[in-house]
């Protein structure tokens, strides 16, 4: 038998600049950081990992990434 997803997480991590992050095209929120993903199999294996949203050259946002992360849990 083959180990499946049982459970997506997801924790968005919101830390302020010390300094604002910029480059000439452009600068990142100050609170908007990274998410924490936690993958679980039905055996009770979890998995970490984590999805930092680059919003200045892709278009990223924490916000899509939690919204991508919803859309997968919607397969299990």
């Amino acid at each position: 038998m083959c180990m499946k997803i049982a459970r997506i997480e997801a924790y968005p991590v919101n830390m302020p600049f010390e300094i604002p992050f910029a480059t000439s095209l452009g600068s990142l929120p100050p609170k908007k950081g990274p998410v924490i993903v936690v993958v679980e199999t039905d055996e009770g294996i979890q998995g970490f990992g984590e999805a930092t949203p680059d919003p200045i050259y892709h278009k990223e946002s924490q916000e899509s990434v939690l919204q991508a992360i919803g859309k997968c849990r919607l397969l299990l």
